[in-house]
């Protein structure tokens, strides 16, 4: 939903007035954040921690009715002058094919591995390097596929493009970990409800926001 969020602003709002929209949606990113950890912890408390989840459809259900009734973007010339199976192959389903099931198999892996089973075991082997195997061959894709690609790699490979994701890497591997392990903290070690942890996690997040 953010992400769709940013893509109709970059359609609809014109460039100077874009950053005041994204100043808003920063704001909005800012309560969610505050609130996400005490309604998580709320959910997980009093029903069940899907509701974390659940809560979304409604959310993107009445989000996708006013995009569908509402939303005018104007179309471009390529859209008129392309069929629908060239606005398909424009959205590299073959990649996205490719895509999906390397990043399920190195989730898998990081999941079981170590728990249900040895870091040893024939599944996480197997996970890893059908993981390596997949990521290998969408990376081909996205070289074959030039333009049309998910990554263009003429856009990856520009210094500046390639810097900033190797940064956003490093950063979001670094503040998600604690986002993820502060809370299980909270409630393992220190026997805390899933509402306390929220609450005493509010302080980490809040320095986020700021930060961001």
């Amino acid at each position: 939903i953010f992400t769709g969020a940013l893509v109709t602003i970059a359609h609809i709002v014109p460039l100077a007035k874009r950053p005041v929209y994204m100043g808003l949606l920063g704001g909005m990113y800012g309560i969610a954040s505050v609130a996400g950890p005490l309604l998580g912890g709320a959910f997980t408390n009093e029903v069940t921690w899907r509701w974390c989840f659940y809560i979304n459809l409604p959310v993107g259900g009445v989000t996708a009715v006013v995009i569908l009734f509402l939303l005018r973007i104007p179309k471009s010339a390529d859209l008129r002058t392309h069929g629908a199976w060239e606005m398909l192959k424009g959205l590299d389903p073959l990649g996205t094919i490719v895509f999906t099931p390397s990043i399920i198999c190195v989730l898998l892996a990081l999941q079981w591995g170590g728990v249900d089973y040895a870091w040893s075991n024939g599944r996480i082997i197997a996970l890893f390097v059908l993981f390596g195997v997949l990521l290998i061959t969408f990376i081909i894709i996205q070289v074959l596929m030039k333009d049309k690609a998910t990554v263009p790699i003429k856009v990856a490979s520009q210094r500046s493009v390639a810097c900033a994701s190797v940064f956003v890497f490093f950063i979001g591997a670094s503040m998600f970990v604690m986002i993820y392990y502060v809370p299980i903290w909270f409630q393992a070690i220190r026997n805390q409800s899933p509402v306390q942890a929220g609450i005493d996690s509010i302080a980490l997040i809040l320095a986020n926001t700021a930060g961001a």
